[in-house]
């Protein structure tokens, strides 16, 4: 490289801090953080996450339970809106 004039370029990732932009209205704490002690299937809650399958995006939303973090019920799809959520929540698995 040397002898052909050629240099190597690396580049360093810079950090780039994101400003807060916290909700107008906060979520009630109905739980008041307790996790620990409710019965099954009482207490579910779920994060939708997605997945790169070939060129797009699926999304996939696994609603847990609080009690025992099992998965109580999925649902898959290609749009990540409310719609996911509530199929994920309107039939959970049953033991």
């Amino acid at each position: 490289m040397k002898r052909n004039g050629m240099a190597s370029s690396c580049s360093k990732a810079a950090y780039r801090p994101h400003p807060a932009r916290p909700n107008g209205d906060p979520a009630p704490n109905i739980l008041a953080r307790e996790f620990d002690g409710y019965a099954p299937r009482t207490h579910l809650a779920s994060d939708p996450a997605y997945v790169k399958v070939g060129a797009s995006w699926t999304y996939i939303c696994l609603p847990g339970d609080l009690a025992n973090r099992e998965i109580a019920g999925h649902s898959v799809g290609v749009r990540h809106d409310t719609g996911l959520v509530l199929a994920a929540f309107a039939a959970p698995r049953s033991p």
